[in-house]
């Protein structure tokens, strides 16, 4: 039986798994560090767009949280990886990163329009 293959697809998905963990801290981490502190410090010019971040502030902290979990436990680099329940936390994180960018959406569109 050749169980190379098998161990070369493992290793691609591993490869997969810690690439999808590294582009999600980033995009968080864009989110945060550039788009959200931009508005922040230029809150007069941004009246509406504050409103929508107000509102969404939930949603915002909650994808964050489900994210960095995520990240949490399919960061294989610092023990063991359990996959077991990795299809249901992607369809979690899935749902998550769709109200997170519906949120992003509602604030940079109101970024756009005059106070």
């Amino acid at each position: 039986m050749d169980t190379g293959g098998q161990q070369e697809v493992i290793v691609d998905q591993l490869a997969v798994l810690k690439r999808l963990c590294q582009v999600l801290m980033d995009y968080y981490a864009l989110w945060q560090f550039e788009i959200h502190d931009h508005l922040l410090k230029n809150g007069p010019f941004y009246t509406r767009a504050l409103i929508e971040l107000q509102q969404a502030s939930d949603i915002l902290d909650q994808s964050r949280s489900i994210a960095v979990a995520f990240n949490d436990k399919y960061d294989f680099e610092r023990g063991t990886l359990s996959t077991g329940r990795l299809e249901d936390d992607l369809s979690v994180l899935g749902e998550e990163i769709a109200q997170q960018i519906g949120a992003e959406d509602r604030i940079i569109h109101a970024m756009g329009k005059p106070h």
